[in-house]
């Protein structure tokens, strides 16, 4: 009876969410945060660190952006654990990391990737000044999927 009611409890854990993406998403060995320099302006300024939150379909994601310069360029980390339904019917993908190139232009970061069937990935993200939050907006050719990031780290 014990087994089974520790079973129940696994199983409403995980359908509830609460394993933090930080336990379950794939991150690189070497993660090099670098605060922006006084030469950056405030809005990319504000991007700057670890990021964490699920998207709407359950799937867990991690953005570090490294790095951002003061013409507008960047480095993050695009980091995903397991995509439940990846839009084709077919198996989850598995959880990968990325490290890409982004662009700063007044408050919105975007970035794109290529998705598992070479397709285009486009992520926009933006700070809401209310809570603090990361708004990241995914376009694919499947169309859009929002969430909102906690900050995990402070660069400031």
């Amino acid at each position: 009876m014990k087994k089974l009611i520790a079973s129940v409890l696994l199983v409403l854990v995980v359908m509830c969410g609460s394993a933090s993406a930080a336990e379950i998403v794939p991150l690189p060995p070497v993660i090099d945060i670098v605060k922006p320099n006084s030469g950056v302006s405030v809005e990319p300024a504000r991007f700057s660190g670890k990021w964490s939150g699920m998207w709407d379909n359950g799937c867990p994601v991690i953005i570090v952006v490294e790095n951002v310069d003061y013409l507008g360029h960047g480095i993050v980390v695009f980091a995903q654990g397991t995509w439940p339904w990846n839009g084709r019917g077919k198996n989850p993908s598995s959880p990968f990391w990325k490290r890409l190139q982004a662009q700063f232009i007044a408050e919105k970061m975007s970035f794109k990737r290529v998705g598992n069937f070479g397709d285009p990935i486009f992520y926009e993200a933006y700070i809401h000044a209310q809570d603090g939050t990361m708004r990241v907006n995914r376009t694919d050719t499947y169309g859009q999927t929002s969430q909102n990031l906690a900050k995990l780290t402070k660069t400031e």
